[in-house]
């Protein structure tokens, strides 16, 4: 039952914070045991959220085409780079099509774009597989080398009500 999950997550993660995505049609949530704030990230569409001393980037790329998600990550690794943040953990609706989350991308810009986030990421949900019900690892959670991943989880049967599954990461 939807109300009893939101119920438990309100209890492990307290605080919660909602970023409007490109097209504001839905929103990405991140959930904290710690207080969060949130600051735009340059003059892009992107903003930071910062819980203790970590810095969380909400992400989701747009949904229709890989040039314009390739595009998204070129602005994204250009006003991380403008920044003096360390533990940074890039997370979100990528939606790049990752065949059953094996790194196999149906889309060469796809391909291009998830190299560079790992050019100074570790997807550290590469061995979560797929995210959706239809076999395709859209979202993904890139760290810093600063961060490390204790634990990770993406719960399947988490879909009744999104098109995604929830996918979790604790990270110290």
């Amino acid at each position: 039952d939807r109300d009893l999950m939101a119920h438990s997550l309100k209890d492990l993660y307290p605080h919660r914070v909602e970023i409007d995505t490109w097209y504001h049609k839905h929103r990405v949530i991140v959930l904290s045991r710690t207080p969060l704030t949130v600051a735009p990230l340059g003059v892009s569409e992107f903003s930071v959220i910062t819980s203790a001393s970590i810095h969380i980037v909400p992400v989701h790329l747009h949904s229709f085409s890989a040039a314009k998600r390739l595009e998204q990550v070129k602005v994204l690794q250009k006003e991380l780079a403008s920044f003096s943040i360390s533990k940074i953990c890039v997370l979100g609706d990528m939606n790049m099509w990752d065949l059953w989350g094996k790194n196999r991308f149906v889309f060469s810009n796809d391909r291009i774009a998830y190299n560079l986030l790992s050019e100074h990421f570790t997807d550290c949900t590469k061995s979560i597989g797929s995210t959706t019900k239809v076999g395709l690892g859209l979202d993904k959670i890139f760290i810093s080398s600063d961060l490390s991943c204790i634990s990770k989880a993406c719960i399947r049967g988490s879909a009744k009500y999104m098109d995604h599954y929830l996918v979790f990461v604790d990270i110290k």
